[in-house]
């Protein structure tokens, strides 16, 4: 089966845009129940953001690092509003 150019565009531009907008919003918003919550939302948004780092290639040079950062900061951001949570939830 062949792809045309503009699948293939619209595939690596959900691959490398949209996809890491919508895990590092959602670590961002979502709420937490407890520490181990948190840490598995983490996980998640980590093997979403490495899944395409071996194509970046094909988005820009600047948006990997941008799309780092960002997820540094969501992470750090949501770790400040699990403060007092309990490690599991009963």
């Amino acid at each position: 089966m062949r792809f045309s150019h503009l699948t293939a565009m619209v595939l690596i531009g959900g691959l490398h845009f949209i996809v890491p907008l919508v895990l590092i919003l959602w670590t961002w918003g979502r709420g937490y129940a407890s520490a181990t919550a948190w840490a598995v939302q983490v996980l998640i948004l980590i093997s979403g953001l490495y899944h395409p780092m071996g194509s970046w290639v094909f988005a820009s040079f600047y948006w990997r690092y941008a799309v780092i950062i960002l997820a540094l900061w969501a992470a750090i951001r949501s770790l400040t509003t699990i403060r007092g949570l309990p490690l599991f939830v009963k």
